[in-house]
């Protein structure tokens, strides 16, 4: 049975056939577009909204391409190991520019329009799940991210961020914070945590993590040359 995979991007129609050709909708019917070797070696196509080009195609391993009109480029696709091991399902570009690619398995990459990487939505994040099937941006420029359980809304644009057991901290209460040296030290009843800032390509969030001090608790921290006191 040969496999589909269909896009619409603005008013641009691809239907890409397994390990085939590329066709585009065009007065009333599907015709060939491309039947590069590109189209030949993959089984699947997700076709995503770009700000330079009717479209770009995330094909299989990582491998991608840039659409305009009937021209056919390679496009080199920042993450695109980590995309690939995701399976990109779904793409969606944002009112302000803003790039999101849905995976199965790896949750939301967000990239900027000149495809530079800007964030990552996982379960650190706070996603119920990492299995993206849909996303939608709603008149507010919120996000909500359709996923194996249930919806999430993410407001990207939120002036706080939350630093709860996804990332690095407990219930405990925090009784005092200090910065050392560019990075902050949090003492709790748990122990000395350090702030770890997060990495856009690597897809991490800034999170906490547990000084080796022990587990006593602390209830002051001051600023030292040779580092925190306790």
């Amino acid at each position: 049975k040969e496999g589909l995979s269909l896009g619409q991007v603005g008013p641009h129609l691809y239907l890409h056939r397994e390990k085939t050709d590329l066709l585009e909708w065009a007065q009333g019917d599907f015709r060939p577009l491309s039947n590069a070797a590109v189209w030949k070696n993959s089984a699947n196509a997700l076709f995503v909204p770009a700000p330079d080009a009717d479209a770009v195609a995330i094909l299989d391993a990582g491998k991608a391409v840039r659409i305009r009109g009937d021209a056919i480029t390679p496009f080199e696709l920042p993450l695109a190991d980590a995309i690939a091991r995701g399976v990109p399902g779904v793409g969606l570009r944002l009112r302000d520019g803003t790039i999101a690619i849905g995976t199965r398995s790896q949750g939301v990459f967000l990239f900027d329009s000149a495809w530079q990487p800007t964030g990552r939505l996982n379960e650190t994040a706070g996603l119920e799940d990492e299995h993206i099937h849909g996303l939608f941006e709603d008149r507010e420029q919120t996000l909500w991210a359709m996923t194996d359980s249930g919806i999430s809304r993410i407001e990207r644009a939120s002036p706080f961020t939350l630093f709860d057991r996804t990332r690095g901290i407990g219930h405990d209460s925090f009784n005092a914070i200090v910065r050392h040296r560019d990075t902050l030290f949090a003492a709790s009843a748990e122990g000395v945590f350090k702030l770890v800032p997060g990495s856009a390509p690597a897809g991490t969030h800034p999170h906490f993590e547990r000084i080796p001090y022990g587990t006593e608790t602390f209830w002051a921290l001051a600023d030292h040359p040779a580092g925190p006191i306790g």
